[in-house]
């Protein structure tokens, strides 16, 4: 009897981390990754720096972009990223291997000429 344990036992050992391999190693090709490169510019086509840049079902994956605009992530095939910056809208778009990312501003034009005569105004009183 306490043969036939042993040999059971034996068994579990070698074969229960052979099976816990295979489930690692197979979950880690599931996931087909795409390197993502892109740039993201204004409306009036000049790159914006410190975008954020972020995979919408997690938002702890991410990156910003970099003074010309541009920007490289590794994500999973067919995440959706979203793309944010104050003074911009916000904008979420299908991941592809290369993205032009255009960000229109939040606020028209007049709204800051406002800001900005308001902010003189108060600077003259001092």
């Amino acid at each position: 009897m306490d043969k036939k344990r042993n040999q059971t036992i034996v068994l579990f050992a070698r074969v229960i981390p052979l099976l816990m391999w295979m489930l690692v190693a197979g979950s880690a090709y599931a996931q087909k990754k795409v390197e993502v490169t892109g740039i993201v510019t204004s409306v009036s086509n000049n790159p914006l720096p410190g975008v954020t840049v972020q995979l919408k079902s997690n938002g702890s994956t991410g990156t910003i972009t970099d003074i010309n605009g541009r920007f490289v992530l590794e994500l999973p095939d067919s995440s959706v990223l979203v793309f944010s910056l104050v003074g911009y809208k916000t904008q979420e778009l299908a991941a592809e291997e290369k993205l032009k990312v255009v960000l229109e501003e939040a606020y028209p034009i007049w709204m800051k000429w406002w800001w900005l005569r308001m902010a003189r105004r108060k600077s003259r009183r001092w």
